[in-house]
């Protein structure tokens, strides 16, 4: 990280009175203002982030046009959700038909834990077990084995994919 512009700060730099008058910067919020949260954050969401992520990878981050204009259909660099963004976890995936040739290895793998997600969401919720933290072991082991898979297949055409 280049911090050369720290050289021309004083010594004695006093940062404090930059807090002086902090709740009419960012002020606090009331109860009232704060909207109740709809979600309960537990494990198998940071499984979702890892299959967002690779599959923004594959499909957005690959020299091959077929997946990016499929990627570009759900990765809209837009908070609001699309309805392609929703149903790329709630329906069936078509990524054998977009994906390069040396990705292929990924198709079945992303719509297994893709299935997985949905179906271990469902069966949590509606058995009341959020808070149950080994109910969240199959679809943590699911994820382990696609992993494990991908690390077996490290020689494969895959691994040496260049990314833009």
């Amino acid at each position: 990280m280049d911090l050369h512009y720290l050289a021309d700060a004083p010594e004695d730099l006093d940062i404090s009175s930059i807090f002086d008058n902090w709740t009419q910067v960012v002020p606090t919020p009331s109860p009232v203002d704060i909207p109740p949260s709809k979600v309960v954050h537990n494990f198998q969401q940071d499984l979702e982030s890892l299959w967002w992520i690779l599959f923004w990878v594959i499909t957005k981050r690959v020299d091959h046009r077929p997946s990016q204009l499929y990627g570009e259909t759900i990765f809209s660099h837009s908070m609001e959700s699309t309805r392609a963004r929703r149903y790329a976890l709630t329906k069936r995936l078509n990524l054998k038909s977009v994906l390069k040739d040396t990705l292929s290895t990924f198709a079945q793998g992303m719509e297994g834990m893709r299935r997985a997600l949905l179906l271990h969401y469902k069966l949590r919720d509606g058995l009341a077990k959020l808070n149950n933290s080994c109910s969240y072991t199959t679809i943590h082991d699911i994820f382990q084995r696609f992993f494990d898979l991908l690390k077996d297949e490290m020689d494969s055409s895959w691994a040496s994919e260049p990314l833009m």
